[in-house]
C-alpha cells in the first residue's frame, strides 16, 4: 500500500499525491487509515487526489485528517463544485493546507471560493498552456 510512496521519497519527491484505494470497495475509516499509513511511511506531505471515476472523497474524509496534519492538500478533479466549496470552508485557516482544483471549466469560480491553485490538465492537453 505504501511502497510506491516510499520509493518516491527515496528518489527525492517533495510530496506524494495519493488516491484512496479504488479497486476494492472500502469505507471512510479505511480511506483514513490509508492516508495515515502513507504519511507515516514517508513523512512526506500528502495531497489527497479526488478522482471520481476511481473514488469520490467526501469533504469530511479530507478535512478531519487535514486538521491533524495527515493530509496537507488536495487535488480535486471531482467536478463537484458544492463539495469542493464545503471542503474549502472546512480547511479554511489550516496552515500549510493547499486546495487545488482540477475542474478547469470553473477555475475562476473555485479561486474566488478559496482554492489555492489549479492543475489544468485539460488546458494542457488542448495545447492552451
Amino acid at each position: 500500500m505504501t511502497e510506491r510512496a516510499e520509493i518516491a521519497g527515496k528518489l527525492g519527491a517533495d510530496a506524494v499525491v495519493v488516491t484512496a484505494p479504488f479497486y476494492p470497495r472500502i469505507n471512510p475509516v479505511e480511506v483514513d487509515r490509508h492516508f495515515r499509513a502513507v504519511k507515516a511511511a514517508t513523512g512526506l506531505p500528502v495531497l489527497a487526489y479526488d478522482v471520481p471515476v476511481s473514488t469520490k472523497l467526501a469533504p469530511g474524509q479530507v478535512v478531519s485528517p487535514a486538521a491533524e496534519g495527515v493530509v496537507d492538500g488536495i487535488k480535486d478533479s471531482s467536478g463537484d463544485d458544492v463539495g469542493f466549496r464545503r471542503l474549502l470552508l472546512g480547511v479554511a485557516g489550516l496552515p500549510g493546507f493547499s486546495a487545488l482544483t482540477g475542474h478547469e471549466v470553473v477555475v475562476d469560480a473555485m479561486m474566488l471560493a478559496g482554492a489555492h491553485g489549479a492543475v489544468a490538465a485539460l488546458l494542457e492537453e488542448a495545447g492552451l498552456l
